[in-house]
């Protein structure tokens, strides 16, 4: 009895574990969504809102010095820019998460879009950052639209 009592709360405290795990995947995949899907939509208000916005990609963690307000008007203009230059995101598909640890995970994103009527692919690496999202890729405008702030206006 006291075997079945052991593994019984072993197997609650796993799937209580792993229920946890599930959960932050599903609201990063929710955020995700949120924001590729705002930028086809080119509401980049609602996409600035799922971003961490940073200064130093060395120092995450210490996000951006500017205020909220701030870094989403610079994070608007920077996408209008890019709207004017005819760089826009049309589609995007999640193919796996990725854990390293049993507990951190992170989203690969395969992201299709144009640029100047040139199609181009990029796979992303979509990781969580504070609850908001923190993207890199190999896109060579994502610094563009991934939260950072310390770039000027965009000259494409």
């Amino acid at each position: 009895m006291k075997q079945f009592a052991a593994l019984s709360t072993i197997a609650l405290l796993f799937f209580m574990l792993t229920g946890c795990n599930s959960m932050e995947e599903q609201k990063a995949e929710k955020a995700i969504n949120t924001y590729y899907n705002a930028l086809i939509e080119k509401d980049y208000k609602r996409a600035f809102s799922t971003l961490f916005p940073f200064d130093d990609t060395n120092a995450l963690s210490n996000g951006t010095q500017l205020t909220k307000k701030e870094a989403e008007k610079l994070f608007i203009e920077q996408m209008d820019t890019m709207d004017k230059q005819n760089y826009k995101i049309t589609c995007f598909k999640i193919l796996e998460v990725e854990y390293e640890d049993g507990h951190s995970f992170w989203h690969h994103v395969e992201v299709t879009g144009e640029h100047n009527g040139e199609s181009f692919s990029h796979n992303e690496v979509v990781d969580t950052h504070d609850g908001k999202l923190v993207i890199r890729s190999s896109d060579p405008y994502v610094e563009f639209r991934n939260g950072n702030m310390n770039i000027g206006l965009i000259s494409m």
